[in-house]
């Protein structure tokens, strides 16, 4: 017979399995993102998943972090200012 202190163990590691595959749903049609991923509509109308929280949505599968726009043709993310140090290679997006 499982003990109380064992018992409570059991609910504290499945609570906390369960909380590392949490899901976000991103659209009206079940599409969803694990949590802490950006869902980011794609050009086919397909959701993406972005690694990062927050994240700014690129063209097709490309995504950059919060704060900064997207340059398409060299895949760099820049903040508005487009100083030369700040920027960043684009994520892929996953799905």
């Amino acid at each position: 017979m499982m003990t109380m202190k064992a018992c409570l163990f059991t609910i504290c590691l499945l609570l906390s399995v369960g909380s590392m595959n949490a899901k976000i749903i991103c659209n009206d049609h079940g599409d969803w993102c694990y949590d802490g991923y950006t869902c980011c509509p794609n050009q086919q109308h397909r959701i993406m998943c972005c690694p990062l929280q927050n994240a700014v949505c690129c063209a097709d599968t490309w995504c950059c972090p919060s704060g900064m726009k997207c340059i398409m043709e060299k895949k760099w993310c820049v903040y508005d200012y487009e100083a030369i140090f700040s920027r960043h290679h684009m994520t892929p997006a996953n799905h």
